[in-house]
């Protein structure tokens, strides 16, 4: 999930101008800015090839908190954490597969 604040003041900064946050999540130039802000800290981390980032989707987290959808906050009230705030993997993946499968298509080589 994204922060869509500090998204906002990117975008203010470049000029890109969106309808709404899903809409500022889903525009190229902040995937990528933000891919990049994610390459450096991998380099900065000395972290393995395995490790690399190819891709990303920003969630915006403005869906529903009771639903697991694909713009859903993941919470424990709506499947995508458990009561003490760990992922629950399969419900993600399940939400969220129309979303994951093209970005796994990007990360195989």
């Amino acid at each position: 999930q994204g922060d869509v604040a500090k998204l906002k003041e990117f975008a203010t900064k470049a000029n890109i101008t969106f309808a709404d946050d899903d809409d500022l999540c889903a525009n190229a130039d902040i995937q990528k800015e933000v891919l990049r802000t994610m390459e450096v800290a991998h380099k900065n981390g000395k972290l393995g090839a395995n490790e690399k980032l190819v891709a990303v989707h920003i969630i915006s987290g403005t869906g529903s908190a009771s639903t697991l959808t694909a713009s859903s906050p993941w919470t424990p009230e709506n499947g995508g954490l458990t009561a003490s705030n760990k992922l629950q993997r399969k419900p993600i993946c399940t939400a969220l597969k129309t979303i994951l499968d093209p970005l796994i298509r990007k990360g195989i080589r």
